[in-house]
This record gives structure tokens, C-alpha cells and sequence, in this order.
């Protein structure tokens, strides 16, 4: 099984209630576009950013996952802008897990503005698991699914 092969329904599914992680970010220059607002590439480079910090809070940090011989990989963004951001806005990046199984999870992301609570932006994703040697698709380990269970269980983080 490849990973352009995924698809819902392999193996065991969990659907989450869904526990909030967030963490602050300030748009720097280096996110802008020539419009001076937040290019579409750094949402994406945000939701990539706020994945490795919920995963690492829970004990699945890059060097955990390669130590392990597996890393997890986006396959598919479902992206909504709602409204721009500008240099030296207050963020709040938020992502939870919305769906795991044996092979995946599914995870709902929000971009919202500090100073009036405004939804920026939100967004889905689907992550697998690849085998680090392989480059194939993989089984997540026992531990890694008692993670995502901790995660998606967890009371919401800030």
C-alpha cells in the first residue's frame, strides 16, 4: 500500500471529541506577500509548525519518531482563508485531532486574531504514517497510538 493509496476506513478508526492545543504566534516579515499581509505558503508552514509542537507535548517529537523508524507525512490540506493578517498581528494557531486509526489521523485547524477573537482561517489535514527506511506507508506502533489516544482526549491546552 502506497501512500497516494490512503483512504478513509483502513483499519481501526477513532473519532475524537476533539482537545484544543494553541499556541501564540507573531507574523513576522518573512511571512509576508507583496500584498503585506501573511502569504498562503506560511499558513501551511504554521500548520506544519503547530502539528510538531501538539505531537511533541505528547511524547511524539521528530527525534521520538525517527528514533522509532517512523515519521508522520501531510497527504492532503483542505485550506480556508477567511480573512488576511498583517505584520506584527498576534495569532493564535490552533489544531486537534479529529480522527485517528492504525495508519492515520485527521487533524482541524484554526487561526485566530488575539485582539478581537476573529477567525482568521481554518483548515484540515491528513497525516500518515511512513516508514522512515521505506518511504511506504506504515502501522502507527502501539505507542504511538496510546498518544494520539492522550491527545485527542486531553483537556485543551494553551
Amino acid at each position: 500500500m502506497s501512500l497516494a493509496d490512503l483512504a478513509g476506513g483502513l483499519g481501526r478508526v477513532v473519532t475524537a471529541a476533539g482537545a484544543m492545543f494553541e499556541a501564540p504566534y507573531r507574523v513576522q516579515p518573512r511571512d509576508l506577500d507583496e500584498l503585506d499581509h501573511a502569504n498562503n505558503v506560511s499558513y501551511v508552514r504554521w500548520l506544519e509548525w503547530i502539528t510538531r509542537q501538539h505531537n511533541a507535548a505528547f511524547g511524539l517529537g521528530q527525534a521520538y519518531l525517527k528514533a522509532s523508524g517512523t515519521v508522520f507525512v501531510v497527504v492532503d490540506y483542505q485550506l480556508h482563508y477567511l480573512k488576511a493578517c498583517g505584520l506584527d498581528e498576534d495569532i493564535r494557531i490552533r489544531t486537534r485531532i479529529v480522527e485517528y486509526g492504525r495508519y492515520s489521523h485527521d487533524r482541524a485547524y484554526q487561526i485566530v486574531a488575539e485582539r478581537d477573537g476573529a477567525l482568521l482561517f481554518e483548515g484540515a489535514g491528513k497525516w500518515v504514517c511512513m516508514n522512515l527506511s521505506s518511504g511506504r506507508l506504515a502501522r502507527m506502533p502501539q505507542d504511538h497510538l496510546d498518544r494520539m489516544a492522550a491527545m485527542a482526549a486531553a483537556p485543551d491546552v494553551a
